[in-house]
């Protein structure tokens, strides 16, 4: 975490130096009641500690519950091993989307059960998108997946909604 917080001082004195930020510095409080430095830590905040929140319990749901679940109902159709730069690549989006989408709203509102509803309403959907796509194309896909990756983005993003928050909020 002082990593991020490091990287978000340099980017904020970095971002001054070449902006004279006080222009930016005066909208922004005016708007949001903070500087831009302070406005832009609580977003990087908000950011690390949805991610590592995310890695760790979709990690130890994946490995721990879903994995062999996945295995026999989809037999071939699974990789060996999976395609890191793509799953990179959606956590990076995905936990983007959940601080702009869900995080942002709670703190607007100053209410953490407006973060866990965005969130819970952005992972039904992202999820159901993905689940409801595979059962539409895949013979193998079944019903008890469908529910079952509804159910696990909406709880799971909820959950990091909420993180996201009380990062932001400390």
């Amino acid at each position: 975490m002082r990593t991020v917080a490091r990287a978000g001082s340099y980017l904020c004195a970095r971002y001054n130096r070449l902006h004279n930020g006080r222009a930016v510095n005066t909208a922004i409080q005016a708007l949001w009641g903070f500087e831009f430095r302070s406005l832009l830590m609580i977003w990087f905040k908000a950011y690390a500690a949805a991610m590592i929140a995310f890695l760790v319990i979709d990690g130890l749901w994946i490995w721990l519950f879903v994995r062999k679940y996945y295995q026999e109902r989809l037999g071939d159709l699974m990789r060996e091993t999976p395609q890191m730069t793509a799953a990179v690549i959606f956590y990076i989006i995905y936990i983007g989307g959940v601080v702009y989408l869900a995080v942002r709203p709670g703190i607007a509102a100053g209410s953490m059960t407006t973060a866990l509803m965005h969130g819970a309403v952005l992972g039904g959907f992202a999820y159901g998108t993905f689940t409801l796509t595979n059962y539409a194309i895949l013979k193998s896909w079944t019903p008890g997946l469908v529910v079952t990756d509804m159910a696990w983005g909406a709880f799971l993003t909820a959950v990091v909604a909420a993180v996201g928050y009380l990062a932001a909020r400390s």
